[in-house]
C-alpha cells in the first residue's frame, strides 16, 4: 500500500494541500475610539489588545451599550500568491454583571461598516471568534490586499448595568500559497 501511495504522489495524481494560518495583531487605532483604556496608553488603545499571548492586566472597558473600537492590523508578509480561505476575528473578552452581554464583530472601511453576529460573553475571560469566508464589505473572496487593508474591532451590546472588558483582539488568516 505504501508503494502505491508513493507512486501516486510521484506521478502527480495526488496533491497534498494544507492550509497555513497566520495571526495578525492590531497596530493602530482608526475611526472609533469609544472604549476606555485600562492600564495602557489612553491615546493608543490598540496597545491594550495587541499581545501575541493574552495579557489581562491591560484591557479596554465600557459600561455602556453600543460603544465601538476599531483597529488596523499588521499586513500579510510577501510570500507569493495567496489563496485566502477565511479570516477569523478573535477576541479574549468578558462581561460582568448585567444581562445579555454581547460583543459584535466589526469590519469596516472609511465608508462601509459591516457587523457580524453578536457573540454572548461569559463573566470569565473567554476566547470567542467569528469566521468570515468572504469579505463582508463586498461579498468577494478575500485577497492579500483586502486583508492588508483590514480594519476591524468590536461593538458592545445587549446589556444594561453591565461591564464589557476586552483584553485581546487579533485576526487569524487561513490561506494556501501558490
Amino acid at each position: 500500500m505504501k508503494k502505491m501511495i508513493a507512486l501516486l504522489i510521484f506521478f502527480g495524481l495526488v496533491q497534498i494541500v494544507s492550509a497555513i494560518t497566520i495571526k495578525l495583531i492590531p497596530n493602530g487605532d482608526v475611526y472609533t475610539n469609544q472604549l476606555t483604556a485600562i492600564n495602557c496608553s489612553s491615546s493608543t488603545h490598540w496597545n491594550c489588545v495587541d499581545e501575541y499571548i493574552v495579557n489581562t492586566t491591560d484591557y479596554l472597558y465600557s459600561n455602556e451599550s453600543n460603544k465601538s473600537e476599531t483597529f488596523t492590523f499588521t499586513d500579510l508578509p510577501d510570500r507569493g500568491t495567496y489563496t485566502i480561505h477565511d479570516v477569523e476575528l478573535r477576541y479574549y473578552a468578558r462581561g460582568l454583571s448585567g444581562t445579555n452581554l454581547t460583543l459584535t464583530p466589526i469590519i469596516r472601511t472609511s465608508t462601509n461598516i459591516t457587523y457580524g453576529s453578536p457573540i454572548a460573553l461569559s463573566m470569565y475571560y473567554t476566547e470567542v471568534y467569528q469566521k468570515f469566508y468572504t469579505n463582508p464589505l463586498n461579498g468577494q473572496n478575500w485577497t492579500k490586499s483586502s486583508v492588508d487593508a483590514l480594519v476591524a474591532g468590536a461593538k458592545t451590546g445587549g446589556f444594561s448595568n453591565g461591564i464589557f472588558m476586552i483584553a485581546q483582539i487579533y485576526a487569524i488568516v487561513n490561506y494556501t500559497l501558490s
